[in-house]
């Protein structure tokens, strides 16, 4: 029988990854009854043509316009990310999204910000959307409030469009450096990842990776266990161009020209592990 235990972290997979499934097959075959393994098949038939009306967002789905192959949830570092089927990005105005808003609509009464932040929102929450894009366009949606609210030449309309122009720079200042995390967050929620391959698995050159692997370096590798610290990727590397390291331990991904993990209480300096 295959050995089925997992190779080293960060290299490419052992041969028969299938076997697994097929040990379940017989066991299944050889435990059920004819007539329990009937109902089975007529329940696996029937999960294959009505599963796309069931979950519509899963697998492939008959002309559906964003992806050809296999949806499945989105994660960063998704090849290809698509726009989830009818759904609609959310918005909240300005400041974050729960807890205290210390980013009002309409700062100081000077002008009401609400729209542009609105849109903002709906920009990070917009599959495939560009920060910097998103980003410039707030800017340009309060300059564009703070001309129309003052819109004259007097003193009055000169002072309140400057002030209101100095905060929309601020507000711009801020998304620009701390909105990282709310524009991921609008990605993940807004996209699906399309898959070329069954199963949603990864394309790796020009074959589908196994159930449980991740492409890397042009192969497929098992990726790193929950917990421990991918150390990589380096591409003179033979196989998948990485290893893992152990939380307790630190990545030096240029030691002797390759990722290495540096022992407990050693630190990586100038491409090498030292106390």
């Amino acid at each position: 029988m295959a050995d089925l235990t997992p190779p080293p972290h960060g290299s490419a997979p052992l041969p028969a990854s299938n076997a697994l499934f097929d040990r379940l097959a017989r066991t299944l075959a050889r435990d059920m009854s004819r007539r329990q393994t009937l109902r089975l098949a007529a329940g696996a038939t029937a999960t294959a043509v009505f599963g796309s009306w069931l979950h519509p967002r899963w697998g492939v789905a008959a002309g559906d316009p964003g992806c050809a192959g296999t949806r499945t949830s989105y994660s960063e570092g998704c090849a290809k990310p698509v726009a989830k089927l009818n759904y609609t990005a959310p918005f909240n105005g300005c400041g974050p999204e729960n807890g205290v808003n210390i980013v009002p609509n309409s700062p100081l009464g000077v002008a009401n910000f609400y729209e542009a932040c609105k849109g903002h929102d709906i920009c990070y929450g917009t599959c495939n959307s560009n920060k910097d894009s998103c980003d410039s366009n707030f800017f340009d949606a309060m300059k564009a409030i703070c001309i129309k609210d003052y819109p004259g030449s007097g003193l009055f309309d000169a002072v309140g469009r400057s002030y209101c122009l100095q905060l929309a720079r601020d507000y711009t200042t801020a998304v620009s450096l701390f909105g990282a995390n709310a524009y991921k967050t609008g990605q993940t929620e807004g996209c699906d990842c399309c898959s070329d391959c069954p199963s949603g698995t990864p394309m790796c050159g020009e074959k589908c990776c196994p159930p449980g692997q991740e492409c890397s370096n042009g192969h497929c590798c098992y990726p790193c266990e929950p917990g421990w610290v991918k150390c990589g990727v380096a591409t003179n590397l033979d196989v998948c161009g990485f290893v893992c390291c152990k939380p307790e331990t630190t990545c030096c991904p240029e030691a002797r020209g390759i990722p290495t993990c540096c022992p407990t209480k050693y630190t990586c300096s100038g491409g090498h592990c030292g106390p």
